[in-house]
C-alpha cells in the first residue's frame, strides 16, 4: 500500500454550529492523504491533480459556509432562487438565519468528525482512479500553540465568499506596547471576542423595527443584499460586537483592537500600540496606534 500525502493543502475558514455555543468561527489547515496502489505511470495520483481535486471539493462544499445540521434547515424556492432558513429557537442560543443555499454546508453530523467524513467521501468520489481506494483528511487548528478567539462575520461588499453573513475564523492576535509583547492583553482580547458575531452598524435593522418583531428574545437583527443574494440574521445581542464606523475586515479589526486597548489599559497611555490581528491561519493585518504621530496627522488635517 502506498500513501500519497499533501500537508497544508489549504486553509478552511467557516462557521460550525454548536448547540451550546451557537455558530463557532473556525480555521483549519488541511492535510490530505491518498491511499492506494500504483497506476501504469508508477504513481498513486499525480500531485498536481491530487491537490486540485481536493482543494476544489473543500472550497466548494465547506469553505466560508455555515456547517449546520440538516434538521434545523428549511428551504423555500422563489423565482428559481433557493433560499435556506436556519432556525434554532432553543436556549441558550436562539437564532434565525436566512441565506442562499451556497452559504450552507448541511450535514447529518455537523461536528468536526462529521465534516471530515463528509470531505473524505466527496474527495474520493471525485477521483476517477481505480487504484485510489481511500482518502484521509486531517483538520488542524492553532489552539494548542496560540491564544485564539473564534468569531463570525460577513462582508456585504466583498467580491468573494466573505460576503456570506455567517462564516467565521479562529484567529490569534499579537500585541506589542512600545515594542514589548503583552500576552496578558492578548488573552483578554481572546476572551472579549470569544464566539462573538462582529457586525458593521450600517447593516443593522433599526431599533424600532427590531423591538416590534423580536423584543422577547432580546436579539439583534442584521440584513443586507450582496452579489450572492440576500442575507439576514437574528442573533442574541449579548453575542454581538458592533463596529460603529467601519466594516468588519481584518484591517478594521486590528484598528478596533488597538483603540480598545488604548481605552481599557491605562498603562498604554501615550505609548505605541502595535496589533497583529490574524484572519484565520497565516494571514492578517497589522495596525500601529502611535499617539504622537496621530496628533501630528490631526494637526495637518485641521490646518489644511
Amino acid at each position: 500500500m502506498y500513501n500519497l500525502f499533501v500537508n497544508d493543502l489549504t486553509v478552511l475558514d467557516c462557521a460550525i454550529w454548536d448547540y451550546q455555543r451557537g455558530p463557532i468561527g473556525m480555521s483549519w489547515s488541511v492535510d490530505v492523504e491518498f491511499l492506494g496502489g500504483l497506476d501504469d505511470d508508477g504513481v498513486v495520483f499525480d500531485f498536481s491533480h491530487a491537490k486540485k481535486v481536493a482543494k476544489s471539493v473543500i472550497d466548494n462544499l465547506a469553505d466560508h459556509k455555515l456547517i449546520t445540521p440538516y434538521n434545523l434547515v428549511n428551504f423555500d424556492m422563489t423565482e428559481n432562487n433557493i433560499e435556506y432558513d436556519f432556525i434554532s429557537m432553543e436556549d441558550p442560543y436562539p437564532i434565525m438565519y436566512r441565506a442562499p443555499r451556497e452559504a450552507f454546508c448541511i450535514l447529518k453530523n455537523c461536528s468536526k468528525t462529521g465534516l471530515i467524513a463528509y470531505l473524505e467521501y466527496k474527495i474520493l468520489d471525485k477521483i476517477d482512479k481505480d487504484n485510489v481506494y481511500e482518502v484521509r483528511v486531517t483538520l488542524k487548528d492553532e489552539s494548542d500553540i496560540n491564544n485564539v478567539y473564534s468569531y463570525t462575520h460577513g462582508l456585504k461588499t466583498h467580491y468573494g465568499n466573505c460576503q456570506r453573513l455567517l462564516h467565521g475564523h479562529q484567529s490569534s492576535v499579537r500585541v506589542f506596547v512600545n515594542s514589548k509583547r503583552r500576552e496578558d492583553i492578548e488573552k483578554d482580547i481572546c476572551d472579549y471576542f470569544y464566539d462573538k458575531h462582529i457586525v458593521y452598524k450600517q447593516n443593522l435593522i433599526s431599533d424600532k423595527q427590531e423591538k416590534s418583531i423580536d423584543e422577547f428574545h432580546n436579539r439583534i437583527g442584521i440584513k443586507y443584499k450582496s452579489s450572492q443574494g440576500e442575507f439576514s440574521l437574528k442573533i442574541p445581542k449579548s453575542k454581538v460586537i458592533v463596529f460603529e464606523n467601519y466594516e468588519t475586515t481584518v484591517e478594521c479589526i486590528s484598528e478596533y483592537i488597538a483603540n480598545w486597548i488604548s481605552k481599557n489599559y491605562k498603562d498604554t497611555n501615550s505609548k505605541t500600540i502595535e496589533v497583529h490581528a490574524y484572519e484565520g491561519i497565516g494571514k492578517g493585518s497589522k495596525y500601529i496606534l502611535n499617539p504622537r504621530v496621530q496628533k501630528n496627522i490631526d494637526k495637518k488635517l485641521l490646518n489644511g
